[in-house]
C-alpha cells in the first residue's frame, strides 16, 4: 500500500498551533531545568560548529523555534544580531527574561509560528536557524520552505536539525528493553509528543529526502550529517552516567562517521544545511 504523505492529513495549521502551543507553555518554567544536560550541550556545541563552518560576520539569525532562548542567546554573544520566534508565549516569556539578565545586545523575541514568518514582517536573514526537532511539529514542509525563503537573502542559509523516521540509538535503547511498540513508534512517521504534563501533540517525522524536496523550489543542499548515530540521545542520560567512558568514546567516533550516506540518515537528528538560491 502508498505511504501517505504527511500533508495529505489535512490537520488544520492553525490547530497544531495551538496544540504545540499549550505543551509548551506547560513545561516553560521548568525547560531549561528538566530537559537541559551533558548530553544536549555536547550536541549544540557539533551544532554551533556547523554553523561556524558558513563563514558568516555577525550575521543577522533567526531563531524559528527559540523555546526559552538557548541558542538565541549563544549566537548573540557570538556577535550575531539575533531575532528569536516560539510558538509558545510562556516560552517566549522565558527567554525574555533570561535576556534581561545579561549584557547582550541586538536580540529580541517575539511570539509567532514558522508556518506564518513572512506575515510578521521580521526583514531579511543571513541564516534561518531550527534546532532539536521543532521542524517535526508542522505536516507541511513546502508552506514551511515558502515562508523561510521570503525571510532569507539570496544566498543566504537555514541550518535545520530534524528528526528522521528511524533512529537506530532510539531503536536499540527501546528493544534492548523489550519496549517494541515504542522501538518502531517513527515507522507510522508520527507519534504523539509526551512528557508536557498531560498535554501532548503529534510529531511528525520527516526523512532528509522529504525535506529536500519540500524546500528544493527555493534552496540548494549544502550539507547533510546524522546526529546522535552512535551517541546517547538527550534522552538517555542514565546510560551517559553509567558508562561515561564509552559515552566519551562514541562522541569522538560519531563525527567521523556522521556524513557516510549509510549513516547520516538514522540518528535520533540530522542536520540539513540548505542555501538560499539567488533567484
Amino acid at each position: 500500500m502508498e505511504q501517505m504523505s504527511l500533508t495529505d492529513l489535512n490537520i488544520p495549521a492553525h490547530e497544531l498551533q495551538q496544540t504545540v502551543a499549550r505543551a509548551f507553555d506547560a513545561i516553560a518554567d521548568e525547560f531549561d531545568e528538566q530537559r537541559e544536560n551533558e548530553l544536549t550541550l555536547h550536541l549544540r556545541r557539533r551544532v554551533y560548529g556547523i554553523v561556524d563552518s558558513l563563514g558568516l560576520h555577525q550575521p543577522r539569525i533567526l531563531d524559528i523555534n527559540c523555546g526559552t532562548g538557548i541558542d538565541a542567546l549563544h549566537f548573540a554573544g557570538e556577535g550575531a544580531q539575533v531575532t528569536g520566534v516560539d510558538i509558545s508565549p510562556q516560552m517566549i516569556e522565558r527567554a525574555r527574561m533570561k535576556f534581561a539578565q545579561t549584557n547582550l545586545q541586538h536580540i529580541c523575541f517575539h511570539v509567532g509560528s514558522f508556518e506564518e514568518l513572512s506575515h510578521l514582517d521580521l526583514g531579511k536573514f543571513d541564516l534561518v536557524f531550527s534546532n532539536f526537532g521543532g521542524l517535526n511539529c508542522t505536516t507541511n514542509l513546502q508552506r514551511v520552505a515558502r515562508h523561510i525563503s521570503k525571510c532569507l537573502k539570496p544566498g543566504g542559509f537555514l541550518v535545520a536539525v530534524v528528526m528522521p523516521p528511524f533512529s537506530l540509538w532510539e531503536f536499540a535503547s527501546f528493544a534492548a528493553r523489550g519496549r517494541w511498540k515504542s522501538a518502531i513508534r517513527r515507522w507510522n512517521r508520527s507519534a504523539d509528543a509526551t512528557g508536557f504534563h498531560g498535554k501532548t501533540f503529534q510529531t511528525y517525522y520527516h526523512s532528509p529526502r522529504t525535506f529536500r524536496k519540500a524546500f528544493s523550489p527555493y534552496f540548494r543542499l549544502l550539507r547533510l550529517e546524522g546526529l546522535g548515530i552512535l551517541s546517547p540521545s538527550p534522552q538517555s542520560t542514565n546510560f551517559a552516567k553509567r558508562t561515561r567512558w564509552l559515552t566519551r568514546a562514541l562522541f569522538r567516533i560519531e563525527p567521523i562517521v556522521a556524513r557516510w550516506p549509510l549513516l547520516r540518515s538514522i540518528g535520533d537528528h540530522y542536520t540539513i544545511v540548505l542555501q538560499r538560491l539567488e533567484s
